[in-house]
Order: C-alpha cells, then sequence, then structure tokens
C-alpha cells in the first residue's frame, strides 16, 4: 500500500492512458477481425451465389446445344430423305427406259419371263437407289460447283453403267435364252449421265432450300 501511495500523480496518468490505449486496441482488434470475418462469410456467399449462376448458365447452354443438335439431325434427316426420294423419282424413268428395251429387244411374251424381267429391273433400280443414298450421304453436294457436280455426276454415271450391266450379266441366268447385258448397248452412256446429272443437280438444289431456310432462321 506504501509503495502504491508513493506513485505520482504522472505515473497514474501513464497507467491510466496505457490502460486506455490497451483497451482501444483489443476493442479494434475485435472490430476489425469481426469485419474480416463477416466479409469472408460475404465472399463466401458471392462465390456461391455465382457458382450457382454458372452452373445454371452451362446447363441452358448444354441444353440449347442438344437442341440445336437434334433440331439439325431432324432437318438433316428430313433433307436426305427428299433428296432421296427425288432421286427414286428420276432412277424410276431410267428402270422403265431399261424396261422398254428389254421387252422390245427380247419379247419376254411368256408371263413367267415377263415377271422375272420385271423383278430384275427393279433389283438394279433398288441397288441403284441404296448407292445414290450413299452418294448424298457421303458428300457435300450443296458445295460443289456445277463444274464440280458435272464431272462428279459423270464419274458416278460410267460407274453405275459397268454396274447396271454386271447385275444384268449376274442375273442373266434367270433368263438364259436371252443376253439381258446387251441391253445397255442400247443406252448411251452420255444418256446415262443425263439421268445423273438430274439426280445430283436435283439433290444440290434441295440442299440449297434447307440451307437458306437455316440462314434465314
Amino acid at each position: 500500500m506504501e509503495n502504491i501511495a508513493k506513485i505520482p500523480v504522472i505515473g497514474w496518468i501513464t497507467m491510466l492512458t496505457l490502460g486506455v490505449l490497451l483497451i482501444a486496441a483489443i476493442i479494434t482488434t475485435v472490430v476489425l477481425v469481426t469485419k474480416f470475418l463477416k466479409g469472408k462469410n460475404v465472399e463466401s456467399d458471392v462465390i456461391k451465389i455465382t457458382e450457382a449462376q454458372k452452373q445454371e448458365v452451362q446447363k441452358k447452354e448444354t441444353e440449347h446445344k442438344q437442341s440445336q443438335r437434334e433440331l439439325y439431325m431432324s432437318e438433316g434427316k428430313d433433307q436426305l430423305d427428299n433428296q432421296c426420294q427425288a432421286a427414286k423419282n428420276i432412277l424410276k424413268e431410267l428402270r422403265i427406259r431399261i424396261f422398254e428395251i428389254g421387252i422390245k429387244k427380247y419379247g419376254f411374251t411368256d408371263k413367267k419371263d415377263y415377271d422375272l424381267f420385271t423383278l430384275i429391273t427393279r433389283s438394279i433400280s433398288d441397288r441403284l437407289n441404296y448407292e445414290v443414298k450413299n452418294d448424298l450421304t457421303r458428300n457435300h453436294i450443296i458445295f460443289k460447283s456445277d463444274k464440280e457436280l458435272t464431272d462428279y455426276s459423270e464419274g458416278k454415271a460410267r460407274g453405275y453403267y459397268s454396274l447396271i450391266k454386271d447385275r444384268l450379266y449376274t442375273l442373266n441366268d434367270c433368263l438364259p435364252d436371252v443376253n439381258l447385258p446387251a441391253i445397255m448397248d442400247e443406252i448411251p452412256l452420255l444418256e446415262l449421265e443425263k439421268f445423273f446429272k438430274e439426280v445430283y443437280f436435283s439433290a444440290r438444289k434441295i440442299a440449297g432450300k434447307y440451307f437458306e431456310d437455316l440462314i434465314c432462321q
């Protein structure tokens, strides 16, 4: 007690000042720590909200892409179906041409022979339709120029001329009394090229229409 009593006034003032400063420092520290922690919580909440929004945007983008992909696939199928239908109608004329030449050349007055020859020409037509569908699936017809598409059509015509003649040769056993491959001697290559030019140019026109519609959407 005597020691405390001996402390001068300046000492008490100093101690009081230090005490106030200490308390102020503690309060300041507590306030800063509280604000820091609150800031961390706010930042965490912002991150959570931003992440949720980002996931929602990504989900919508994925759904949109899937929808567009399904639309393109549907439109692509419709386009191919229309191209193939147009090709079938054109190639049907070629089948009739082969059929008429055969009837004129060999008669086929017997019903059995007539029916067999009809089936042979239809099987050739089916094979051509199958091959042309593959052509339309594999090739970007729309991007070919007139010259490129003409060259392409003429090349295909030469190949299909050989294919038709080979099929007639293979199926000749069904009608052994006639020479079916000789039918193709009555159809000039230029005539066959005309058929296939019509097939592929028609396909390009159909593809171009779908392409224009897609751009205008």
